[in-house]
C-alpha cells in the first residue's frame, strides 16, 4: 500500500460562504513522479486508502504496472474526499459543502503538489491552428456580415478557415515531459492567456507573442479591443510549456521533430497577474 500524504488547503472559502482556515488534504500517490508524466486523478468515497477494496478488489484490477491505468507511465494520484472520517478528518457541518467545494479542494491539492513555477522560468508557446474550438460567439458576432465562402488575404475561404481542426500537442508533449525537465503545461483554450494564473499564482509576462494570425487579425479589425482578443482567443499559440532557461532548447528541439513551431513568448515574473506587453490582462 503507497504511503499516505497530506497537503493543507489554507483560508478556503466554500461556495455557501464558510471560511475554513485550514482543511487537511490526503492523497496516495502510484507511479512516476509528477512532473515526468501526465496525471491520472482517481476518485471515490475512500480514496485516501486505495486498498479499501482489499487485495482482488477493483483497484487492483485496473491500477498498476501494466494494467489498464499504467503506473509504468502514468502519475496516479488518489484524493480522499475531506470529512468522511478517514484519518479523524471530519466536517461538522457538512452542509456548507457541495460537490464543486470538492472539485475545487482537488484542484488546489493540485496545484500545490505541482507547485514548481518560479520566476524567470521560460514560457514556451506552441503554434495554433486556428480557433481551437474557442471564442466562436464572439467571431460568430463579428464575423456574420460575411459570407463563409468569402475568401481573405492570408486567410483563404471563410468557412474552411473557422473549421480547421485543432492541433494535438500529445505526442511531443509526452516525449518532452519524459526527456526534459517541466514546470508547467497550459492548453491555451477559452479564457486564453488568462487561465495561465491557474498554474500558480505568479506573473506570466507574455513580452514576445508571435505576430497575429490573419483569421484573427481580421476578427479584430471588425472592431474588437486589443484586451479582449487576448483574452478570447488563442492568438497563434495553442499550447505553453513553462520550463528552467537551461531546457528550453531541449523542448523547442522535440516539438520542432514533430513539425511543430514554438517560440520563446515571455517568462515568469514575481509580479502576479498576466501581463500581454506589460499590460495586465489578468
Amino acid at each position: 500500500m503507497s504511503e499516505i500524504h497530506k497537503v493543507s488547503i489554507n483560508d478556503f472559502k466554500t461556495g455557501s460562504g464558510a471560511l475554513y482556515k485550514s482543511l487537511d488534504l490526503f492523497y496516495q500517490h502510484f507511479g512516476k513522479e509528477y512532473s515526468k508524466a501526465p496525471v491520472v486523478l482517481v476518485n471515490h468515497s475512500l480514496t485516501g486508502d486505495s486498498n479499501v477494496s482489499g487485495n482482488n478488489g477493483w483497484w487492483s484490477e485496473i491500477i498498476g504496472p501494466g494494467m489498464t491505468i499504467d503506473t509504468n507511465h502514468y502519475s496516479v494520484l488518489a484524493f480522499n474526499i475531506p470529512g468522511n472520517g478517514f484519518q479523524d478528518s471530519i466536517i461538522k457541518n457538512h452542509n456548507d459543502f457541495h460537490s464543486g467545494d470538492i472539485a475545487r479542494l482537488f484542484f488546489e491539492g493540485l496545484r500545490i503538489l505541482g507547485d514548481k513555477i518560479k520566476p524567470n522560468d521560460v514560457i514556451i508557446g506552441v503554434k495554433s491552428s486556428g480557433l481551437h474550438s474557442n471564442g466562436y460567439s464572439l467571431a460568430r458576432k463579428v464575423l456574420s456580415k460575411y459570407s463563409l465562402k468569402q475568401k481573405f488575404k492570408g486567410v483563404g475561404v471563410l468557412g474552411d478557415a473557422l473549421l480547421k481542426p485543432t492541433e494535438i500537442y500529445v505526442k511531443p508533449v509526452l516525449e518532452a515531459i519524459e526527456k526534459c525537465s517541466i514546470h508547467g503545461l497550459a492548453h491555451i483554450t477559452g479564457g486564453s492567456f488568462t487561465k495561465l494564473l491557474r498554474l500558480k499564482q505568479i506573473g506570466f509576462e507574455l513580452d514576445n507573442l508571435p505576430k497575429t494570425p490573419p483569421l484573427m487579425q481580421l476578427i479584430q479589425d471588425c472592431g474588437v479591443k486589443s484586451d479582449e482578443m487576448y483574452k478570447t482567443f488563442n492568438m497563434g499559440v495553442g499550447f505553453c510549456v513553462i520550463s528552467p532557461e537551461n531546457q528550453v532548447k531541449k523542448i523547442r528541439s522535440i516539438f520542432k521533430n514533430h513539425k511543430m513551431t514554438t517560440y520563446e513568448i515571455g517568462h515568469i515574473s514575481k509580479k502576479k497577474g498576466v501581463f500581454v506587453n506589460s499590460k495586465k490582462i489578468a
